[in-house]
């Protein structure tokens, strides 16, 4: 066989144009739909407009999460209707661009979006909401909604229902005919299907945004480190929840090793409740013998218990005192007898009764639940330890407000953030189930007649609203912890940490709220509950 240089020549190239066609057509398809060739030189192209992830909306439709961050607008040039630089300054006006810069990208033919403060539409221009997850570096409800990053929840409810909120995203694009150019074919308007970019998809919280702002205000003005919460009374709705110190997303790395514990939502964290737990012994006293709230016992500022002296507040005393004027006045020595008469079991079933220590998941969040030792036979210093909410005993602020709603109303709700699930094909409603009855009427009436007292005459004087009436009750709870006082040559001394507690409802007269407010180490640098209470109750009077 006689070889042919020439014809081999001619078949290598051929073979080469060949693989050169292959390899354009192949990068073609893989470009995601980018360019599609049809006869003719024309290509059907795709630019992407925007995207959103779900959002988070408070109980009124007011967007927490995916908040609207002005426009976007598609400029579709195959529509262009107008001279260039008439269309540029039009745009210029509404977007961060120069009339030149606008106009050098409207000569290039091909389709783009711009970024705008305001929408402008016309026959070459739409414009859509824009979308961004978080404005500012702080925002309502940051510690529970939680943040993002990189199009992922980190923290909250972000976190939390994470897969949902990126399900009921959407993306917004246009698909339009251009030539190899990519330029917009004259006749050819591009088509842009919103689809489900413009629905209110994502979760409807319980939280009222206005509530919660003004809530925020309050702490920032007494709630140095602490938390605070507002719920629904009848349904265990969370309304409202804050906790302080704040952080900022845009700068996390400040805080790393600042000892604040800015990250901590501490409206799910448990303290040591100290008397706000005097609600429990005088609720399990009541249910277990309703004539005990006619016990009388003197108080004389201290007690001998077993062996070990526990003071009383009054060191004086607070002499001979009933049930109602005992936790009106907070009287230790008081709720001591009270709990060893009741005995420890009887203490610890009410706790559960009322949820202390039961829910360790809040719609996803975890939560640090209170603690109630299961203790069969206690010694009685341990009993009289747990009378005053002292020991190994804990409470969450939630957990507060919730023994409070049932101490008013005598029924306990379940505690719930989220209203409903708004998904790409309808809303599903999420209601609370109806709360179970967990104390009589006349332990309620007792109660209720106990809680008002104290503000009104007793240790919760500060915590009195100017309108409205409020019951509820004081603590301050020994923490355990220390705290150095630093002098000028180092540290001088130790103070321990007392934090500040008030646990109430309002209005007095038909409850419809109950609200805690916990400062954590409140007492020792001179900040109180009960104002901040008071504050609350006076802004929900004015709704």
């Amino acid at each position: 066989m006689v070889y042919n240089k020439r014809a081999a020549s001619v078949y290598i190239a051929v073979i080469a144009v060949m693989c050169l066609l292959y390899f354009r057509l192949a990068a073609l398809a893989a470009g995601g739909g980018d360019a599609l060739p049809s006869l003719g030189g024309q290509y059907t192209r795709r630019l992407d407009i925007a995207e959103r992830r779900g959002f988070i909306f408070d109980r009124n439709g007011e967007p927490m999460a995916g908040h609207m961050d002005g426009y976007v607008i598609f400029i579709d040039l195959a529509a262009l209707d107008i001279p260039a630089e008439t269309a540029a300054a039009s745009l210029s006006v509404a977007a961060a661009l120069s009339a030149d810069e606008i106009e050098r990208r409207l000569r290039t033919g091909a389709p783009f979006i711009l970024q705008a403060q305001s929408p402008v539409d016309s026959v070459y221009a739409q414009s859509f909401p824009l979308y961004k997850r978080q404005l500012s570096g702080t925002f309502p409800a940051m510690h529970t909604v939680g943040y993002t990053a990189g199009g992922n929840g980190v923290t909250g409810l972000e976190a939390a229902f994470d897969a949902y909120l990126n399900q009921t995203g959407a993306s917004l694009r246009a698909m339009y005919q251009s030539d190899a150019l990519r330029r917009g074919l004259r006749g050819l308007p591009a088509e842009v299907s919103p689809g489900s970019y413009m629905l209110p998809a994502g979760i409807t919280l319980t939280i009222d945004l206005k509530l919660q702002v003004e809530l925020e205000r309050i702490c920032d003005e007494g709630v140095p480190k602490g938390a605070a919460v507002v719920i629904d009374i009848n349904t265990g709705e969370i309304l409202a929840v804050c906790s302080r110190p704040v952080f900022d997303v845009y700068g996390l790395a400040g805080y790393i090793g600042s000892g604040e514990g800015e990250f901590v939502n501490r409206a799910l964290c448990s303290f040591t409740p100290g008397s706000v737990f005097k609600t429990v012994i005088a609720a399990a006293a009541l249910e277990a013998d309703p004539s005990l709230f006619d016990f009388e016992y003197t108080c004389e500022g201290r007690t001998d218990i077993s062996g070990k002296i526990f003071n009383c507040h009054l060191r004086w005393g607070h002499g001979t005192v009933t049930m109602a004027e005992a936790y009106a006045a907070s009287c230790n020595t008081y709720f001591m007898q009270l709990a060893l008469e009741l005995g420890y079991e009887q203490i610890y079933l009410m706790a559960k009764r009322l949820g202390i220590g039961t829910q360790e998941v809040l719609d996803g969040l975890r939560v640090r639940p209170g603690n109630v030792e299961d203790n069969p036979n206690p010694p009685p210093a341990f009993t009289a330890n747990a009378a005053i909410g002292q020991g190994s005993l804990l409470l969450n602020p939630l957990e507060a407000a919730r023994m409070v709603a049932a101490a008013a109303t005598g029924y306990l709700p379940d505690l719930t953030l989220i209203k409903a699930l708004n998904g790409l094909d309808g809303e599903v409603p999420l209601g609370p189930p109806a709360p179970r009855r967990v104390l009589s009427e006349y332990t309620v009436e007792r109660m209720r007649e106990m809680m008002e007292l104290c503000v009104a005459e007793g240790t919760g004087r500060s915590a009195m609203p100017a309108q409205g009436g409020a019951g509820g009750k004081t603590s301050s709870a020994e923490s355990g912890q220390y705290r150095e006082i630093i002098g000028e040559g180092g540290p001088v001394s130790a103070v321990q940490v007392v934090h500040s507690w008030f646990a109430g409802y309002f209005p007095a007269e038909s409850p419809e709220y109950a609200v805690c407010v916990v400062i954590e180490g409140g007492v020792t640098d001179g900040y109180r509950a009960g104002p901040v209470f008071a504050s609350i109750c006076e802004y929900l009077y004015g709704r």
